[in-house]
């Protein structure tokens, strides 16, 4: 995966530079090469908003990324098998992070996989098309909600997790 790559590369040496890296970052952001250095990322990147470049200037971790990477030569895939839930991925056609070959992996390990794929979209899709993540993902918030009782009202759920996302998703409903 010559993207997977060519973002290591980066970010080890990133991360040899330390804190001279962060300063790096953030001029190549102030200077605007920041967004050509990131358009292998996105579908559109002329369309991606400045503050999600200024983002990832912000936010760079490349010490992180290096012990991360490090960390997936160890990955067992199989631990895939032991999800029971429904799991949607969407990505971007254009993603130069993820092969077409995890499609048929994920999808032979997690009975309930499936996978929506945006032609208008990269490795961010949920950046450069948070309307289509969020049309994927209602069918399960659906599905989680709990059924009404006998009188209308929603039913409890017995699931801590699922008690615990519906909190969360009320307290933001009642915030917003």
């Amino acid at each position: 995966m010559p993207g997977f790559a060519g973002m290591l590369l980066t970010m080890r040496m990133l991360a040899g530079l330390g804190a001279a890296g962060r300063v790096f970052v953030r001029a190549l952001d102030r200077i605007g090469a920041l967004r050509t250095l990131t358009a292998p990322l996105f579908a559109r990147p002329r369309s991606v908003h400045r503050s999600v470049i200024a983002a990832f200037a912000a936010e760079l971790r490349p010490r992180a990324f290096v012990r991360a990477a490090a960390a997936a030569r160890a990955y067992d895939i199989e631990t895939w098998r032991r999800v029971t839930c429904p799991v949607v991925a969407v990505r971007g056609s254009s993603d130069v992070f993820a092969a077409a070959a995890d499609t048929a992996g994920f999808a032979s390990r997690v009975g309930g996989y499936r996978e929506v794929r945006r032609d208008d979209a990269g490795h961010f899709a949920h950046i450069e098309r948070p309307d289509a993540v969020l049309a994927a993902m209602s069918p399960l918030a659906a599905a989680s909600a709990p059924e009404p009782d006998d009188h209308g009202g929603p039913q409890p759920d017995r699931s801590p997790a699922i008690r615990s996302s519906h909190a969360r998703v009320a307290r933001a409903r009642s915030a917003g």
